[in-house]
């Protein structure tokens, strides 16, 4: 009898010896897994990541060379207002010199 309960004792503390081994190797899986999980979302919101500042770069170029367009096109309206009125005062003065001149022929006449 005691060689039994001494069998079974043993085969009792085998079964539990293989079950904490198949516990301990399970929770091994599960912290792959989520070690795994980590890692993947970790390099999916870095991704995300540069994803969004390359955008954003992208779109303060953009806003940058749509500033300097609009500078380079304000300058070039404000020459030619400017080329614009210098030639409008030199037509005027030319007037006034010639309208000067025939008025000082007509006088002499």
């Amino acid at each position: 009898r005691k060689a039994k309960e001494e069998a079974q004792r043993k085969k009792k503390e085998e079964a539990e010896g293989k079950a904490k081994e198949e516990e301990a190797r399970e929770e091994a899986e599960r912290l792959e897994k989520e070690e795994a999980a980590r890692k993947a979302k970790e390099e999916a919101e870095g991704k995300e990541r540069e994803e969004a500042e390359r955008r954003a770069k992208d779109e303060e170029e953009r806003q940058e060379q749509e500033a300097a367009r609009k500078a380079k096109e304000e300058a070039e309206r404000r020459e030619r207002e400017e080329a614009e009125k210098k030639a409008k005062e030199e037509a005027e003065q030319r007037e006034r010199e010639e309208a000067e001149m025939k008025a000082k022929e007509e006088a002499e006449r």
